[in-house]
């Protein structure tokens, strides 16, 4: 009989374990790399996979908007205004009056009329802020006799000068004077005449008589109906040039004016010319000046 539940409780105990034991073995799943696989009987919590931080979006660097280069006009008045003040500005004469005289701006200097001048040229842009100008034909002119009020010359100086000359001229263009042959004095003139069209010529005499004489063929005939800037530096002991429309066209000595003086005779602004003037600016102290125009002036 103790055998018998000996047995008995024996055979329950083994059913208890093969019980927990199908309750520890799981058959082979799809995906899984054993045949079987333990368990521990007890659903887990996976780990969750942690979400990656998104790497922030730069913010694009904004393109910077270039501040646009102002167009530059071509020709600014140098004294007293529409432009920077120079110094040393002796005279400035702007042909934009309707009738009658000349007078500077600087100091007050009245050139007369002569002969029958045509006023009230205007121009197209980009010179429309020099307009109106006066047209001279030959023998048109303002003059001052004598012109002594100039301050003499002894050392640096500019002769300044926007013209246009007619593109039909034959004549001889000695476009400003302050020269006599009693006084001293100055004078340019780029010629035009029918076989001789390019040929410049720039004089100085000094009080004593020393005379400087700068002459030569120039790169073109500036009668082309075009306005230009002519230009002309200069320091009595060193040198002088022609410049037009910033382009150096001739240039030369003064040494042998060194310790001279160059003073004036009558002013001619202009003896012979045909074509138009829209300004004439002298500055009497320095060689620097520049009051603009085509090629820098």
């Amino acid at each position: 009989m103790k055998r018998f539940v000996f047995f008995l409780f024996s055979s329950i105990l083994s059913l208890s374990v093969l019980a927990q034991s199908q309750n520890s073995w799981q058959p082979f799943q799809p995906g899984n790399n054993n045949f079987f696989q333990r368990t521990s009987g007890v659903s887990s919590t996976p780990t969750p996979t942690p979400t990656p931080t998104p790497s922030p979006t730069p913010t694009p660097t904004p393109t910077p908007t270039p501040t646009p280069t102002p167009t530059p006009t071509p020709y600014q008045y140098g004294y007293p205004a529409d432009g920077p003040t120079e110094p040393d500005v002796a005279y400035q004469w702007t042909y934009n009056v309707s009738s009658g005289n000349l007078t500077d701006l600087v100091v007050s200097q009245v050139l007369l009329k002569w002969a029958t001048p045509t006023y009230n040229i205007n121009f197209s842009y980009p010179w429309d802020d020099v307009s109106p100008c006066i047209s001279f034909d030959p023998g048109d002119q303002f003059y001052q006799d004598p012109f002594t009020t100039v301050p003499s010359i002894t050392g640096g100086f500019v002769v300044e000068q926007l013209r246009e000359m007619d593109a039909d001229s034959t004549t001889v263009d000695k476009t400003f004077t302050t020269y006599t042959s009693a006084a001293g004095g100055f004078y340019y003139s780029l010629w035009y005449s029918v076989g001789d069209p390019d040929y410049a010529t720039l004089v100085l005499k000094a009080n004593d008589g020393t005379t400087v004489t700068l002459e030569g063929y120039i790169s073109q005939s500036y009668a082309d109906g075009v306005m230009h800037k002519v230009r002309i530096p200069g320091t009595l002991g060193s040198t002088w040039s022609l410049i037009v429309d910033g382009m150096t066209e001739l240039s030369g000595s003064l040494a042998s004016l060194s310790g001279k003086t160059v003073g004036s005779g009558i002013l001619y602004a202009p003896t012979s010319f045909d074509g138009t003037i829209c300004e004439t600016r002298i500055t009497i102290g320095n060689a620097t000046n520049n009051s603009g125009g085509p090629g820098g002036g």
